[in-house]
């Protein structure tokens, strides 16, 4: 089970922005010109035997490793059970910040990339690591080489909302945050979520209160996958 948290890495503690859950979804609201952060977690259960887990995260339909078309496909971040993702990365060292912004002038990284249509959106897929046993029959390539940090419903068909998300994420100012490589082959899918952010005032404009459920479109966090998967997560999960 993962739990998935946006928020804001100025606050203190880096509280969560406001949430609810509208239509079997969480929703996020967050002011346009503030940072975010991606927080997620993955409980401990009995099929999880790794300490390590590989992190694959897309925002507004971007990999936050290589900008890239987001796939979980893609290779991922190796970190432990928990992992904050904290911008797009530009290097080993580096990453810029996500930024709330209002979409329409350009400059969001979904508009400049062409994946407009998966502004606001944020998904995370967690994947365990291969284990000795498992490899019985060679697939090729051995290990993969991935990034690793020191240290730490609704399902089915399209419903109709009268507005689109106003929001998307730009890249904001540079901040340290250095990682390494690992040897690394990908076991067994462990979960994903998605999570619809805006601004409050877009998520007005769009008729959302988060004291009245209303119903949301089904929307594609992984534009690089086809088909588009129609994976979300149960509200218990988040």
């Amino acid at each position: 089970m993962i739990t998935i948290r946006i928020i804001d890495p100025a606050a203190p503690s880096a509280s969560g922005y406001p949430s609810t859950i509208h239509a079997g979804r969480l929703c996020v609201a967050i002011p346009a010109g503030n940072r975010f952060a991606v927080s997620s977690h993955l409980e401990a259960n009995g099929d999880i035997t790794s300490s390590r887990v590989e992190w694959v995260v897309s925002v507004d339909g971007r990999d936050t490793l290589t900008n890239k078309p987001a796939s979980r496909s893609l290779e991922g971040m190796i970190s432990g059970r928990r992992y904050t993702c904290e911008g797009f990365r530009v290097s080993s060292s580096e990453v810029r910040e996500f930024v709330c912004v209002n979409l329409g002038d350009g400059a969001t990284t979904a508009e400049r990339n062409g994946t407009a249509g998966s502004a606001g959106l944020v998904a995370v897929a967690a994947f365990g690591e291969r284990r000795n046993r498992e490899r019985d029959v060679p697939r090729g390539g051995g290990g993969v080489r991935g990034m690793t940090l020191g240290g730490s419903p609704t399902r089915g068909g399209v419903v109709t909302c009268s507005a689109g998300p106003t929001a998307g994420a730009a890249a904001g100012a540079s901040v340290t945050s250095i990682v390494g490589t690992t040897t690394w082959e990908r076991g067994p899918a462990l979960g994903a979520v998605v999570v619809e952010y805006d601004t409050p005032e877009g998520w007005a404009a769009r008729g959302v209160s988060f004291k009245r459920p209303v119903p949301l479109p089904e929307r594609n966090p992984w534009p690089g996958e086809i088909p588009a998967p129609t994976h979300f997560a149960d509200p218990q999960t988040l």
